[in-house]
């Protein structure tokens, strides 16, 4: 499934009974390049979860994870927009679906034209008050989503 808009992407996802087989891991790894010397490596065998992270010029290029894939959301969310992790270090690493602190996911893009995510659009609308009409007059004038 490709994902992002200024920033683009490939997610790729298997799923099986059975944890796969490392060299298989391997194969898959090295070819979307998750081989180098700038890639954050885990591995625990006993409970078959590997992570593997490329970081070039202090952002994330590209991630493997299995096993616990729970984190996958909010490390799409920094693959997409580029921010930076150099202040994350190992942290890229911890398993669980919650992100380290501080990190806020920006939800799924609504708008894609002005690249306005869902999360913006709710916190804009809870701030506003007035009719159904006015909160979207001010939604508009406020991230201008809707009006391309």
């Amino acid at each position: 499934m490709l994902f992002g808009r200024d920033r683009t992407g490939l997610l790729f996802r298997a799923a099986d009974d059975y944890p796969v087989a490392p060299e298989l891991l391997r194969a898959i790894e090295v070819a979307f390049g998750l081989d180098g010397d700038k890639v954050l490596r885990y591995d625990d065998t006993r409970r078959g979860h590997s992570r593997r992270l490329l970081i070039v010029d202090r952002q994330l290029q590209a991630v493997s994870l299995a096993g616990d894939v729970a984190a996958a959301g909010w490390l799409k969310g920094y693959l997409q927009d580029g921010q930076s992790v150099a202040l994350l270090g190992r942290r890229l690493l911890m398993l669980g679906a919650a992100p380290p602190t501080g990190f806020a996911f920006r939800g799924r893009i609504v708008c894609n034209c002005l690249d306005v995510a869902e999360q913006e659009i709710n916190a804009a609308l809870n701030t506003t008050e007035g009719s159904d009409e006015q909160r979207l007059t001010a939604l508009n004038s406020c991230l201008q989503c809707g009006s391309g």
